[in-house]
């Protein structure tokens, strides 16, 4: 299947937020909330890096929350703001210094990290820790819904923590289509000033909405009922 085609901004509303999604090998899933946390296009799907940006040039949006990191850890361990959301129990993909080893699985990371340089280059720069406007954030789905559902959250929960925060979730949207909502919604929370940035100047900032807590617990697996002996 191959990618679409450059999306067309005309006819959408001023001051929206736009929430990406990233991968190397399915394009970008890209969602557009308005003031009110609802859809000003449709969610799209596939969408190459190039077409993306210079969308969000021409739309000039209030932000950009990018699912993926905006740069490559100083050394091996992740980076700070990574080794904060570890140490609350949020678990995620650490990501490696620019010179260590690379792997099929990391090409998702140099994708992000390209969409942060092709966004600064059209005036969006990453988040420095205090400008949340005409920047781009650094975001993370599963922490956005950890955080808004008070304890770590599967993926399935994802969908209801959005309609939960009043966002409407599209008939039959993917799962890739599901975290670029969560990531338009993050930066809606930090356009209003509700949120929390990890990390450091040198490593980047990850966003997430709100206050944190010390620690998230783990969601509770329903219990089995031993079966009694005959």
């Amino acid at each position: 299947m191959p990618l679409t085609g450059c999306l067309d901004p005309g006819g959408l509303p001023e001051g929206v937020v736009v929430g990406i999604d990233v991968s190397q090998s399915r394009g970008l899933d890209v969602a557009v909330l308005d003031h009110r946390l609802q859809l000003a296009a449709p969610l799209r799907r596939r969408v190459e890096r190039a077409c993306a940006v210079r969308w969000v040039a021409a739309l000039s949006p209030l932000a950009v929350a990018v699912d993926g990191p905006a740069s490559w850890a100083r050394g091996p361990g992740g980076r700070t703001g990574e080794r904060a959301l570890l140490g609350r129990g949020i678990r995620l993909f650490l990501t490696p210094p620019a010179a260590g080893a690379r792997s099929a699985f990391t090409r998702w990371m140099e994708e992000a990290v390209a969409l942060f340089q092709a966004l600064a280059a059209v005036g969006y720069r990453p988040f420095q820790g205090r400008t949340v406007r005409g920047s781009s954030l650094e975001v993370f789905p599963h922490a956005t819904a950890t955080v808004l559902l008070g304890r770590v959250a599967a993926k399935a929960e994802r969908p209801a923590v959005l309609r939960a925060q009043g966002v409407a979730v599209p008939r039959g949207a993917s799962r890739d289509g599901i975290d670029a909502l969560l990531c338009a919604l993050t930066g809606w929370w930090a356009v209003a000033g509700r949120f929390t940035a990890l990390g450091d100047a040198l490593e980047g900032w990850i966003v997430v909405p709100g206050d944190l807590k010390p620690h998230y617990p783990p969601r509770r697996r329903p219990e089995i009922p031993a079966q009694s002996e005959p």
